[in-house]
């Protein structure tokens, strides 16, 4: 019983982040990025703050090479095959940090020596840019 709710919730994670990869294909704003982070750790298998290194997991029984692939969040890449299926993620923990650091400007907003609760829209914005194309 216990592997079977552990499969299925596998499967699940699965779904979820192909219908994720669907609609950042065509409405990047529509995802909301952070919730899919369980179901991210799900396929591969650990926490994100696990990754030591670069590396990608491959999705179980699909033997598919990716022929597209859509950064998830920044420091999370989907492979997806020509179908949408997914068949691997690749976890970039350096770029991962660089999201963090980045998200943590956007948590000094009290500070009333920036501009950062003035801007906050732009951060998020220019994040959220950075994210989609994979940028720096």
């Amino acid at each position: 019983m216990a592997t079977e709710t552990k499969t299925s919730k596998y499967k699940e994670a699965v779904r979820s982040l192909e219908q994720a990869a669907a609609d950042l294909d065509t409405d990047y704003a529509s995802v909301k990025q952070e919730r899919l982070i369980p179901a991210i750790e799900a396929v591969v298998g650990k926490s994100l703050s696990d990754f030591k290194r670069k590396g990608a997991v491959h999705v179980r029984g699909r033997r598919q090479e990716p022929v597209k692939h859509i950064t998830m969040l920044r420091g999370v890449r989907l492979g997806l095959a020509a179908d949408m299926q997914l068949v691997s993620v690749t976890v970039s923990p350096e770029k991962l940090r660089e999201r963090e650091e980045l998200m943590s400007i956007i948590g000094i907003g009290h500070d009333s020596a920036t501009d950062v609760s003035e801007r906050h829209d732009d951060y998020l914005a220019d994040i959220y840019f950075r994210d989609l194309h994979g940028r720096s």
